[in-house]
């Protein structure tokens, strides 16, 4: 019988996870099939809300620019939540974007934004926050 796995630790199919549709998605990675995408799918799902939940509790605290790490399950992902202005209609909005953290050769999470900016720079995916002049 064939287990199935997801691949949220993978930085490289994540950064694709979040923006192919899943038929490109599937096509570009021939070698994995429908269920992996669904269970990570199902997977990736609770990782935006636990980072959107993060972000926004750290913006209801006043936050304006925090770097912050988010475990799920075992996994570290480097959060970003700033407030910015929008370059398509010029409003300021707050922005979390969200990075992965890479593991060396010794597998230890090492190389996150945080730590090593220069050489992480695959953005998972955006979320944005309405600011209402708070």
């Amino acid at each position: 019988m064939t287990k199935f796995t997801n691949f949220l630790d993978d930085a490289e199919k994540m950064h694709d996870f979040f923006i192919l549709s899943k038929e490109e998605f599937l096509k570009s990675y021939s070698y994995l099939n429908e269920k992996e995408w669904e269970l990570t799918n199902e997977g990736s799902k609770k990782i935006r809300d636990k980072i959107i939940n993060s972000a926004r509790k750290f913006k209801d605290e006043g936050e304006g620019d925090i770097w912050h790490t988010i475990w799920h399950e075992g996994v570290p992902y480097d959060m970003h939540l700033m407030l910015d202005q929008s370059l398509e209609d010029k409003k300021w909005e707050y922005e979390v974007l969200v990075y992965p953290v890479l593991q060396d050769e010794n597998g230890e999470w090492t190389r996150g934004v945080v730590s090593d900016p220069e050489h992480c720079d695959t953005l998972l995916f955006k979320h944005t926050f309405p600011y209402n002049g708070e």
